[in-house]
């Protein structure tokens, strides 16, 4: 029995979103790493509440390997991912803007930079827009 293809009437998927999607499997893999180092940090260290740090931590891996299937599912067109996605690219908007007033520029950039992209991407092109609609 061959394969089904998931969209086969869409065709390929455009570049558009295959950078979006990129760039959004970027931010899960950075998220991850970080999250990961953040939990070494809490294993070598004292905190205060340990259990608590690492839920934190695991939280925070648990988001970076979600994001990092949402690029992935970004990248195979699928229309369930444009959503949160986009979502979650809005929501680093406020997050990227209080690092810019907590003067912490690197971050905040680090924050910013990829959101504004995918979202340009994604809403601001003719092949982001289309890719999506039923």
């Amino acid at each position: 029995m061959a394969a089904v293809a998931a969209h086969p009437a869409r065709g390929a998927v455009p570049v558009q979103v295959r950078r979006a999607a990129a760039v959004v499997l970027v931010e899960g893999v950075g998220l991850v790493l970080l999250c990961a180092g953040y939990a070494g940090r809490v294993f070598l260290g004292r905190p205060e509440n340990r259990v608590l740090a690492l839920a934190g931590a695991a939280m925070g891996l648990a988001a970076g390997v979600a994001v990092m299937l949402l690029g992935r599912a970004l990248s195979r067109g699928r229309r369930a991912a444009a959503s949160p996605v986009l979502l979650t690219q809005l929501l680093s908007l406020p997050v990227g803007v209080g690092l810019l007033q907590g003067h912490l520029p690197i971050y905040a950039a680090a924050v910013l930079l990829p959101a504004v992209v995918v979202l340009v991407l994604l809403a601001g092109t003719p092949g982001g827009r289309t890719a999506f609609r039923p």
